[in-house]
């Protein structure tokens, strides 16, 4: 699982811990728009717990958001657990994702993580980044489904390839071992400098160390395949 402030789950426990993970549920979907289709400011909350009532997903998600953060409404993770399980339910990747975090945390539900793998699998097959890297992590550890190299890899590329640091670094570090991908130090070199771009600085490291390994031909055509790469957009995963 990884360890910057959006998805911090631990196998410890702590309050650090919990608090952590409580913000990172929520700071990977700080760009895109709590209630989609809102005009100007958020809608109130009667509004979208009308909505959300009458079986809008998207509403119901987003008052999962709102119990689970506290936010104009006192926090509850058993409210945010039921609205985000009828929204994923109707198969909205957001909820599912949230789901799958909670899940694999135990907050307001026992901790399974075979059930935060399902969730997060419907969500990343959607598109959604957060997912397809948490997803990815658990195959690579062996948590809540068998651990394999392959399904971990593919996971990473998707997130990488839709601009995720740490899934550039993780896919990256994986091409110069060949862990569940062949050796390719090219390869490995383009995923280091993009994560290494976006402030990694371990992959920013590692580039360095790489590039001792590397021929002239090597280091252009990893520098070619770098400038040229282009973040891939997940496709929407929104319901009517």
């Amino acid at each position: 699982m990884r360890t910057n402030v959006r998805n911090v789950i631990c196998v410890g426990v702590g309050l650090l811990v919990v608090a952590a993970l409580v913000l990172g549920i929520f700071l990977f979907r700080a760009r895109s728009s709590v209630f989609r289709g809102a005009p100007g400011p958020a809608l109130d909350v009667q509004t979208i717990q009308a909505t959300a009532a009458a079986g809008n997903a998207t509403a119901q998600n987003a008052l999962g958001d709102l119990y689970a953060k506290g936010e104009r409404l006192p926090q509850n993770f058993g409210e945010a657990l039921k609205w985000y399980r009828s929204a994923a339910e109707q198969g909205f990747a957001e909820a599912q994702y949230n789901l799958g975090v909670l899940y694999e945390s135990g907050l307001s539900v026992t901790r399974d993580e075979a059930e935060a793998a399902k969730w997060h699998r419907k969500a990343a097959e959607q598109g959604h980044t957060g997912a397809a890297y948490n997803l990815a992590a658990l195959y690579a550890t062996g948590r809540g489904v068998t651990r394999d190299a392959a399904e971990a890899a593919k996971w990473y590329r998707q997130a990488a390839e839709q601009g995720d640091s740490l899934a550039q670094y993780n896919l990256a570090r994986r091409y110069e071992v060949g862990k569940g991908v062949p050796v390719d130090t090219v390869e490995a070199y383009k995923w280091h400098r993009l994560a290494a771009r976006q402030g990694i600085a371990d992959a920013a490291q590692a580039l360095e160390n790489l590039k001792k390994q590397m021929t002239r031909e090597e280091m252009t055509e990893g520098q070619r395949r770098f400038a040229t790469f282009i973040v891939r957009k997940p496709a929407s995963a929104m319901v009517k």
